[in-house]
C-alpha cells in the first residue's frame, strides 16, 4: 500500500476523521478550560463515531408535527439512546461522538421554539458523551438536505435565516455553560434547492451557505458565557469535499482566533460507498485521493483545521472490500 507524504496531512479518526496540518500544531496539553484552540482541540479528539439515524431521524416534513414528543429518535429504527450504549461507546476508544439532531418537527411554526421535551432529550443525550468525559459535537442536521427546509437559495431566504438563527440562539443559550469539550456544528449537508445539487451547485449556493456560517459563528458568539470561545465547525456546501465546492468556502470572520474547524465528508469512490450502485462492489484509490489532497491543500496545508465528519460505504455483501477501503483513508492519510 502506497504511503502520503506524513508531513502535508495528519489524520484521526473523529466519526469519520479529523484532518489538521503536521506543520501548524503541538501537541495538546493539559489546560485551563476553553484554552485549547481548534489545532489543539482537533489534536485531542481522536477516534470518533456517529449517533446516526437517532435525534436527527425525523417522521414528516411539517414544521411542528412532534411538538412534546421524542418518538422521532426511533422513527427509523433504532432504539432510544441510553447512558449504556454510549459507555459502551466509550469503553471500545471512542473519544468523540458527534450527535446529529433534527429540530424543525419540535417547533413552534410560528415562534420557532425549540419544545422543552425535545430540548431535554438532546441535552440528556449530550450528558451521555460528556459524563464519559468524550468530546460532543452538537450540530442541525437534517433540517438541511434533500427533504430539509433549510436549502441554500434565495427563495424566503429570510424566512429561513429567522428560523436557523432562532434554532441557535436556543441551543447556545442552553449550552452556554457547558465546558470545551461540547462543539457546535452549524448545519449538515446543505442544498440548493429543488435540483439538490452534490456535485455542482448553483451560483448562489455557496455564498448563501457562506452567509449562513457566519450567522452561526455571530449568534453563537454574542450569546456570552462559555460560547465567547467554543470551537465551532462550519461546513462547505453539502458538506462537500470536491475542489469546485472547496473553492469557494469562506471561513466565517470571528471575534476569537483560531477557534473555527471546517468539516467536509467523504465517500469516494462515490458508486462504491453508495446503496444505489449495488452493482459495485469494489474500489480503487484514485477518486478518494484526490478529494483528500483537495482537502489537505485547500485547507490543512493553509493552517485551516479540516474534520472529515462523515464517511462510510454501504453493505453490498464485500465487508473485505469495505475493510480494506476503511483501512486505506484512516491509515494512509494519519500521521500518529
Amino acid at each position: 500500500m502506497k504511503t502520503k507524504n506524513k508531513k502535508a496531512l495528519t489524520l484521526s479518526t473523529v466519526c469519520a476523521m479529523t484532518f489538521s496540518c503536521l506543520t501548524f500544531f503541538e501537541p495538546a496539553q493539559a489546560e485551563a478550560a476553553f484554552e485549547k484552540n481548534a489545532q489543539q482541540t482537533v489534536a485531542d479528539m481522536g477516534l470518533g463515531w456517529n449517533l446516526g439515524n437517532s435525534l436527527d431521524s425525523y417522521s414528516g416534513t411539517v414544521i411542528g408535527s412532534n411538538l412534546g414528543s421524542t418518538s422521532s429518535e426511533t422513527a427509523w429504527g433504532n432504539p432510544a439512546t441510553t447512558k449504556a450504549m454510549i459507555d459502551m461507546v466509550k469503553n471500545s476508544g471512542v473519544e468523540t461522538v458527534r450527535v446529529p439532531v433534527t429540530w424543525y418537527e419540535h417547533m413552534d411554526p410560528v415562534t420557532y421554539k425549540i419544545d422543552e421535551t425535545w430540548m431535554n432529550r438532546v441535552e440528556e443525550v449530550v450528558n451521555y458523551v460528556l459524563d464519559d468525559d468524550m468530546y460532543c459535537i452538537l450540530n442541525v442536521h437534517h433540517d438541511t438536505g434533500e427533504n430539509g427546509w433549510l436549502k441554500a437559495n434565495s427563495t424566503n431566504l429570510e424566512t429561513k435565516e429567522a428560523m436557523f438563527t432562532a434554532i441557535w440562539e436556543q441551543v447556545s443559550e442552553n449550552f452556554a455553560d457547558y465546558g470545551d469539550k461540547l462543539l457546535f456544528e452549524g448545519f449538515n449537508e446543505i442544498l440548493d434547492g429543488s435540483s439538490n445539487q452534490w456535485w455542482n451547485p448553483s451560483t448562489e449556493a455557496c455564498p448563501i451557505s457562506n452567509e449562513l456560517n457566519q450567522i452561526f459563528v455571530d449568534i453563537v458568539r454574542n450569546s456570552g458565557g462559555n460560547n465567547a470561545k467554543r470551537n465551532l465547525i462550519c461546513n462547505t456546501y453539502c458538506a462537500g469535499s470536491n475542489t469546485e465546492i472547496t473553492s469557494q468556502f469562506v471561513l466565517p470572520n470571528d471575534t476569537v482566533s483560531n477557534r473555527l474547524i471546517v468539516e467536509a465528508h467523504v465517500y469516494q469512490p462515490f458508486e462504491f460507498t453508495y446503496e444505489g450502485a449495488p452493482e459495485v462492489t469494489t474500489w480503487t484509490s484514485a477518486p478518494l485521493d484526490l478529494v483528500l489532497n483537495n482537502l489537505n491543500t485547500t485547507f490543512a496545508q493553509k493552517g485551516v483545521l479540516v474534520i472529515v465528519g462523515e464517511f462510510g460505504c454501504a453493505d453490498k455483501g464485500n465487508i473485505d472490500e469495505i475493510t480494506s477501503w476503511s483501512k486505506y483513508l484512516v491509515e494512509t492519510y494519519n500521521v500518529p
